[in-house]
């Protein structure tokens, strides 16, 4: 069954460029040139990836697009795709749950490996997750069963597979040592 793509950006061109080239790379592309469009689809049919431009001359920017398919979808992989790139717009992005960020103008091979790599990435499965007691769950000495957690543990999987640089930021006390200790853990390079 082909993988489903939700392609999202104001400029007609672009939109039809990205969907001929992934459509013969054999995805299903459904291209969106409105903001409302894509949230409408979003509520009605399921995607493995979601490509939003930042910019959309619209009332709802890539921002606001990438919180409301967090509600509806929260394992939905995003790539932002921006001609407007600054570290501060990207922290931004994977702050609200953008899984990668390609900047314009970019080569189509670069967008059909981020593609595959964002649909490929997201079919994980909580193995390290198991039950203590009765309502506790435990993921490489982490503890917490929210769906808050659960999404913790999606983006340690996440990032552990990449050869990224991660800055883990919070409060004192909220855990961040023990992230950095699971992304090392379940990452290639934990014998290193």
């Amino acid at each position: 069954m082909k993988k489903r793509i939700l392609l999202v950006d104001d400029e007609v061109s672009m939109v039809k460029v990205m969907q001929l080239v992934l459509i013969k790379a054999g995805y299903e592309v459904v291209g969106c040139f409105r903001p409302e469009e894509a949230i409408y689809r979003l509520d009605n049919e399921k995607f493995d990836l979601m490509i939003t431009d930042l910019k959309l001359n619209h009332r709802l920017d890539g921002l606001d697009l990438i919180r409301e398919a967090r509600v509806r979808d929260n394992r939905l992989p995003i790539i932002m795709v921006t001609a407007y790139a600054t570290i501060k717009i990207a922290v931004r992005a994977m702050k609200e749950g953008a899984y990668d960020f390609i900047t314009k103008p970019f080569r189509m091979e670069d967008l059909l490996e981020r593609a595959e790599n964002a649909i490929n990435n997201s079919e994980y499965d909580v193995t390290d997750e198991v039950e203590i007691g009765e309502s506790k769950s435990y993921f490489n000495g982490i503890i917490g069963e929210s769906k808050e957690m659960k999404s913790v543990y999606s983006l340690i999987k996440k990032v552990a597979q990449t050869n990224a640089t991660v800055l883990i930021e919070g409060e004192s006390g909220t855990g961040k040592e023990l992230v950095a200790r699971a992304i090392h853990g379940i990452s290639e390079r934990n014998e290193k």
